[in-house]
């Protein structure tokens, strides 16, 4: 259940502003899942530049039009970021639920903000969930957990990322329609085979 952008003068039209924002950098990373890379992608650098970010979220936008969602959300911090900003620039129907990190719990440990959004989401039928970059979906599947502890069973739950980096996760991906604007692997490596120098 992935789709992304089928024109891939568009796709390298939005890789290219988001390179271009340096959100590429390198160096020695060890991602949540465990995972060692010699690259990241920091979108945070994407907020530092106006012109490739509003391309970014045009991208978004267009995308989100495609189907009416009741609910869009995002994963914190930087999914939730985005989610709250394109939801602000639309006219349509669709209500926000701020999410956020419990406090001294993992990094994949989610909670609604408002506890009354509950009665929003008992009511959706389609749900959004919003984040900047996907490795595994060990994310966005947190996102879904908790939001599945207050919506109807048939509920029809939806991604949409900037960047999808790897491979997803079989076991996260199985219930979420994925929508991608860049889908490009960005090399990692087990820690016993990761190749930067003192690592092993």
């Amino acid at each position: 259940m992935i789709n992304g952008i089928n024109n891939h003068d568009q796709v390298n039209l939005v890789k290219d502003a988001i390179l271009d924002a340096g959100v590429l950098i390198d160096g020695h990373f060890v991602f949540a899942e465990g995972r060692h890379s010699l690259q990241k992608l920091e979108m945070d650098n994407l907020w530092l530049h106006d012109k490739s970010l509003g391309l970014v979220l045009g991208e978004m936008k267009k995308e989100m039009r495609k189907q009416n969602f009741d609910i869009v959300s995002g994963v914190p911090t930087g999914g939730m970021k985005l989610a709250e900003v394109l939801v602000e620039s639309k006219s349509d129907d669709e209500k926000l639920i701020i999410l956020k990190r419990i406090p001294g719990k993992g990094k994949r440990d989610y909670d609604l903000l408002n506890p009354d959004d509950r009665f929003l989401l008992k009511k959706a039928k389609s749900i959004l969930i919003i984040e900047d970059v996907v490795s595994s979906l060990g994310s966005v599947a947190a996102v879904v957990k908790l939001l599945r502890k207050f919506t109807r069973v048939n509920v029809e739950i939806h991604s949409l990322a900037i960047w999808r980096r790897e491979e997803v996760n079989p076991e996260y991906g199985q219930e979420i329609f994925q929508h991608y604007l860049v889908e490009e692997a960005i090399p990692s490596f087990d820690k016993n085979d990761c190749p930067y120098p003192d690592c092993r």
